[in-house]
């Protein structure tokens, strides 16, 4: 991949962002674009809109279902070519403490930020074997690195995603692909929007500026580590200090 700021030749591999209509991965896609790497914008229920005149399709998919990531990976490869460059930032979220909430939605929430990244990388890691080349980063959360009350389900899901990227990491560096993670700190979007003032004032104290973290900040770490040729299995945390203590 060519390093920042630098044009992408006409044999760049495609991009997938998975949650491009969320603040994080909006921001991503649209660095991606920007570089002239054709890029798909995955959504769930939102559609992301895309720079115009850049090489950017939008594509929908449930990613708790697996029959609906492989068409979306089809689809993208009809449309751009096969992916060699996935950003997983989908995620969501149903905070309550373990004793209260019920097996199902807490299920739901490690299926699509967990299960939903094995499915998205499963789907994507056999073009990228047979060209020799892979570079694959998914979002944590600073609740992996640290407990957070009422997070069970989502920590759990995020902290798996650390695990599996060491892992994937190591088997498949030989073949060129690279495997890393991107943890950022609190940001102002669709999943903190129902933390409360007082939780949230908690979380802002613990960061070094005392202000949610700019999301164009974590998305250069993003870019970052898709960029940097010596990094793999790797988590670079981006939270101000917050896991820290």
């Amino acid at each position: 991949m060519a390093s920042a700021g630098q044009p992408v030749t006409a044999a760049a591999p495609v991009a997938l962002v998975t949650g491009a209509s969320g603040l994080l991965g909006a921001r991503v896609a649209d660095l991606l674009g920007r570089r002239g790497i054709p890029t798909a914008h995955h959504y769930a229920n939102r559609n992301p809109s895309s720079a115009p005149g850049l090489p950017q399709i939008s594509v929908r998919a449930d990613l708790g279902n697996t029959s609906e990531v492989e068409a979306m990976m089809d689809e993208v490869r009809e449309r751009l070519g096969p992916v060699g460059i996935l950003v997983h930032c989908a995620a969501t979220a149903a905070d309550g403490l373990i004793i209260d909430q019920d097996e199902k939605t807490w299920r739901e929430v490690v299926d699509v930020n967990l299960v939903g990244a094995y499915r998205v990388i499963r789907c994507a890691l056999p073009s990228m074997v047979r060209r020799r080349y892979g570079r694959i980063v998914v979002a944590s959360s600073p609740s992996a690195l640290r407990g957070v009350p009422g997070q069970s389900a989502y920590a759990s899901a995020k902290a798996g995603l650390l695990g599996l990227v060491r892992t994937l990491a190591a088997e498949y560096a030989p073949r060129n692909i690279l495997v890393n993670a991107v943890t950022p700190g609190f940001m102002d979007s669709e999943l903190t929007v129902d933390v409360s003032e007082q939780a949230r004032a908690a979380i802002l104290a613990r960061t070094v500026r005392n202000r949610p973290l700019d999301p164009a900040l974590a998305a250069e770490a993003v870019l970052f580590l898709l960029d940097n040729d010596a990094v793999t299995g790797h988590n670079l945390v981006v939270d101000g200090g917050f896991s820290l203590c």
